[in-house]
């Protein structure tokens, strides 16, 4: 008998990875790409061999993690990159059968992950108000009792809504009430002025993550961290390697903890960029949605000739038709990152053409 491969063959599709992006002005990812400049960049590249010739140590990471977030470092466990943290909650958290709740759309990794999970995943849509979207807080209520988990992300992505803060509150307390694990993800912290990391400490089942993807713009370092009570970090440490950051990610993220008067500029600058391009989109007769993260979301005629039109331009944006939650009212939706400051001016033109074209 010859060995083949048949037998563990998976009926889900992989994950489809993007490629071929340096050459455009990158959009579609929420990447905050331009965040970075050459005199922070030449911080990081002031590395020792010991960054590269051995393995990494993350206690100065913690300590400065600690001291950002106001925990202790008990309650941090280190990641790469937020999606790895929500594969071991998923490891540790569900067994088969489990019902677990998601608000819906969200970070499109759950659903992704929840395929190759034997769970019961049930997914409660936003509302969508023509002109901004509701979180549909009594029907995850009513869906709470026999859960497993409840899975949050505040603000959301893609939509960009933040979920009104009593609300939030409340849901935290009722699943800690009844046994129930939040997972919060606060992804887009940065540009949100409430966080409930400090929550963790009274609610032992709030789990908080968090990413150097976005406020930082270190997306291709995958860093991430999770915030919890120190009993869940010390299970779930577990499951985890005993190198989960590479040393220069750990370099990077301890250089930017290091640097934090350089992003809040950095942010300041962004702000004013962000209220510039949706007066621009307004102008434009776009209907852009509330968005407190770093992205738009705006509805279009047809989102495929959108993109290509985008496309053509050089500039790369989302078209949230083929995101896993398939509400129709993210059918010919689209988002968009907010522009680096060199890329403004080219990017409203492109956008100004592609509406007069379509």
């Amino acid at each position: 008998m010859t060995f083949s491969t048949e037998k563990y063959s998976l009926p889900q599709k992989r994950y489809k990875m993007p490629s071929k992006r340096e050459q455009f002005i990158r959009l579609d990812l929420n990447e905050s790409y331009g965040l970075i400049n050459d005199d922070f960049l030449a911080k990081l590249k002031d590395f020792s061999v010991f960054t590269v010739g051995c393995y990494p140590e993350y206690e100065e990471l913690l300590d400065l993690l600690a001291n950002y977030t106001g925990v202790s470092t008990k309650n941090i466990f280190l990641t790469g990159g937020s999606d790895r943290a929500i594969d071991l909650l998923f490891k540790l958290l569900f067994r088969e059968g489990d019902k677990v709740i998601m608000p819906s759309p969200n970070f499109a990794f759950y659903n992704y992950r929840a395929q190759f999970s034997p769970i019961q995943l049930v997914e409660i849509p936003y509302r969508d108000n023509e002109t901004s979207f509701e979180f549909p807080f009594e029907e995850t209520k009513q869906a709470l009792p026999g859960a497993k988990a409840l899975l949050l992300c505040n603000p959301n992505n893609p939509l960009g809504a933040a979920m009104d803060e009593s609300q939030l509150n409340e849901l935290i307390a009722t699943c800690d009430d009844q046994g129930i694990p939040v997972i919060l993800d606060e992804a887009y912290f940065g540009f949100y002025p409430h966080s409930h990391v400090q929550d963790i400490l009274k609610h032992k089942n709030l789990i908080v993550l968090r990413t150097f993807s976005k406020f930082f713009g270190m997306a291709g370092l995958r860093i991430g961290y999770m915030l919890a009570d120190e009993s869940i970090v010390g299970e779930i440490i577990k499951l985890r390697g005993p190198w989960e950051l590479s040393h220069f990610s750990t370099y990077a993220a301890t250089t930017a903890l290091k640097n934090l008067h350089y992003f809040e500029e950095q942010w300041k600058k962004f702000a004013e960029r962000k209220a510039a391009m949706e007066k621009f989109l307004r102008k434009e007769g776009i209907s852009v949605y509330p968005s407190k993260a770093n992205f738009f979301l705006f509805k279009t005629e047809n989102s495929a000739n959108f993109l290509e039109a985008m496309r053509d331009h050089g500039i790369l944006i989302n078209d949230l038709s083929h995101h896993p939650a398939n509400l129709p009212y993210l059918a010919n939706a689209v988002r968009m990152a907010v522009p680096s400051e060199q890329d403004m001016k080219k990017v409203q033109e492109a956008i100004h053409q592609t509406v007069l074209q379509l």
